[in-house]
């Protein structure tokens, strides 16, 4: 029987998909991101807590995120993009994955590039993202920490 994750490991994970699902809602309403922060935090956090089966998800790591999105992310990425790639032939999910990704590894924290990138490998493929992509753009960009010039 698989041992399961630590409830710390499990609270952040969590966090991690609430940011995706709350930049993909920002992406595709246009809507303020701190609008859609409050309206996820009120609808569905607690559906998220319980599918995981933990008390709380780990809000402090969540705020971290949600404050670094930017949308000028985009432009950042679509440097990094082959010239037969234009950022528009990006799905919306893998954006909010992309920009969370971005966001999570410039945070100044204990995690390997190797531990943050396979956790958002692990969300595309939930969520129905190209994670093979994922994994080769986030370590693009772990290679050069992109929203140190931003």
């Amino acid at each position: 029987m698989p041992q399961k994750k630590p409830l710390t490991i499990v609270s952040k994970t969590a966090a991690r998909i609430a940011a995706v699902q709350i930049f993909y809602n920002t992406i595709i309403s246009k809507r303020n991101i701190s609008d859609v922060f409050q309206d996820y935090i009120i609808s569905f956090k607690g559906d998220l807590e319980n599918e995981f089966e933990i008390k709380t998800l780990n809000e402090e790591y969540l705020n971290s995120l949600v404050l670094g999105f930017n949308i000028n992310l985009n432009k950042e990425i679509e440097k990094l993009l082959n010239n037969e790639w234009k950022i528009e032939r990006i799905s919306a999910v893998d954006k909010a994955i992309l920009f969370a990704g971005i966001i999570e590894l410039n945070l100044d924290n204990n995690l390997t590039k190797n531990i943050i990138i396979s956790e958002y490998i692990e969300i595309a493929e939930q969520m129905g993202g190209e994670a093979k992509f994922i994994n080769k753009l986030l370590d693009k960009i772990s290679k050069t920490k992109i929203l140190n010039t931003i």
